[in-house]
């Protein structure tokens, strides 16, 4: 009886190899969420008559990019039609990576400044004064708590 059991086994082993070999293992792709696995800030944009770009101007000491733009002097406040009139007006542009991933909406968190006004609509940070920086996280809103700093400098014209 022992013989027996042990021949039956390894027909069934040597059958069951035979036909997945034959008809073949049907692989069914998992349909799931894709994640942000990474936000790239690639450059600020002064969105004024004229708007203009800036790269990174430096790495700060914690290893964070620093963006410095030139500040349109004038005396600016948080009244609605002195901010429509700003040209100070600063976009971040940034990438979230991957370009396939289902939540790519982000939130910017950041201190709130007397000197710094954000316009929910735009996604612009308004700068009031000139010589201010403002630091700043793009985190992803998905749930992979996937996040990138930059810090925002104003500064004269004719400062380098």
């Amino acid at each position: 009886m022992k013989k027996t059991i042990v021949i039956v086994i390894l027909v069934v082993y040597i059958a069951s190899i035979a036909v997945v070999n034959f008809f073949g293992l049907a692989i069914k792709e998992f349909d799931g969420v894709e994640y942000v696995e990474e936000i790239k800030c690639n450059s600020i944009t002064v969105m004024n008559e004229t708007p203009k770009t800036y790269g990174v101007h430096e790495i700060n000491e914690e290893g964070i990019p620093v963006y410095h733009f030139v500040f349109t002097p004038g005396e600016y406040s948080k009244d609605p039609e002195s901010l429509a009139n700003n040209p100070n007006a600063v976009r971040i542009d940034y990438e979230v990576l991957p370009h396939t991933a289902d939540g790519s909406k982000v939130e910017f968190i950041f201190e709130e400044k007397p000197y710094v006004h954000f316009d929910e609509e735009t996604k612009t940070f308004i700068f009031l004064r000139n010589n201010r920086s403002l630091t700043v996280t793009i985190v992803s809103t998905d749930g992979s708590n996937v996040k990138t700093t930059i810090v925002i400098k104003s500064r004269s014209p004719q400062a380098n």
